[in-house]
């Protein structure tokens, strides 16, 4: 049986697949629906210094992206201000 962490990591890769192939088709608003689906559905991890790494964080950062990409700023905020709840205070993200 599969680990929730491997399940999410095979989730980010598929993603990052069907990001390529529906960004090369132009295919963005599909693309912003799917990322939508997707990370909602995803397991919330628990806030921790270690946010940063996981599956569900770097997908929110994809996603934020790319409706930033579209003009879909207040949007991204929203995601983005998900993802700040899950790092503690004063922990800043690598790099």
């Amino acid at each position: 049986m599969k680990t929730q962490g491997e399940i999410e990591s095979a989730i980010s890769e598929g993603m990052g697949r069907v990001d390529g192939i529906l960004r090369d088709r132009h295919e963005t608003d599909r693309l912003i629906r799917i990322y939508d689906e997707v990370w909602r559905r995803m397991p919330t991890p628990q806030s921790n210094v270690h946010a940063f790494w996981t599956p569900y964080y770097k997908l929110g950062q994809e996603y934020a992206k790319l409706l930033d990409e579209q003009g879909q700023s207040a949007a991204a905020a929203d995601v983005r201000t998900a993802l700040a709840k899950l790092v503690p205070p004063g922990v800043t993200p690598p790099g």
